[in-house]
């Protein structure tokens, strides 16, 4: 398994589960209902076609911050990368759905980061471009959805975030069957904004 992929996983997850206390008592960055729009990048755990391991992905998140350091979520996101496989050229499309509970381990006036534990799921499905009568058929895989988000406000009603998830793939069947599956780790990185 890559090592770039073990270290981010291993960094998110010791961070949902060694959060400390808020540093401050201000109300955070967003509170109440809330829409996100983002844009970045998906980062696939495997590596076919080693060309192009990474997908361009768009997503959208909606949830409620509570007036704690707590808040709620759901969130999907889509992507597609392009490669070739011998004479073909082939896209991979990826659709990522996540929800789950946040807590703020800083919180100022302006600045909030956090670290979530979601469950999800990830799509993938490959399409031949180079015969149309050619499609894969979808593959799902449930996981598990540590992460961690920057939030910086920029007003009332808006504010722009950076954000990771790293979908944790194949735990049960690995659990079950450690001969069966290698556990994978699909990660995102998004900036977007944050309106309320």
């Amino acid at each position: 398994m890559n090592f770039a992929f073990r270290a981010v996983s291993t960094a998110v997850i010791l961070l949902s589960f060694f959060s400390v206390a808020p540093m401050a008592a201000q109300d955070g960055v967003v509170r109440g209902q809330y829409l996100s729009l983002s844009a970045g990048l998906g980062l696939e755990d495997e590596g076919f076609p080693e060309n192009r391991p990474s997908a361009l992905a768009a997503g959208v998140e909606g949830g409620y911050a509570f007036d704690g350091p707590f808040r709620i979520s759901i969130a999907g996101t889509v992507g597609r990368r392009s490669f070739d496989l011998g004479t073909d050229k082939y896209h991979r499309n990826l659709v990522f759905l996540d929800i789950g509970p946040e807590f703020a381990v800083v919180r100022t006036a302006k600045v909030e980061l956090g670290v979530r534990l979601g469950i999800g799921a990830r799509m993938d499905d490959d399409v031949n471009e180079t015969d149309p009568e050619f499609r894969s058929s979808a593959n799902w895989d449930g996981a598990l959805v540590p992460g961690i988000v920057l939030r910086h406000r920029l007003s009332n009603s808006l504010a722009v975030m950076a954000r990771l998830k790293d979908f944790v793939i194949d735990i049960p069947n690995r659990l079950f069957d450690p001969s069966e599956a290698d556990v994978r780790h699909d990660v995102l990185l998004e900036l977007g904004l944050i309106f309320r």
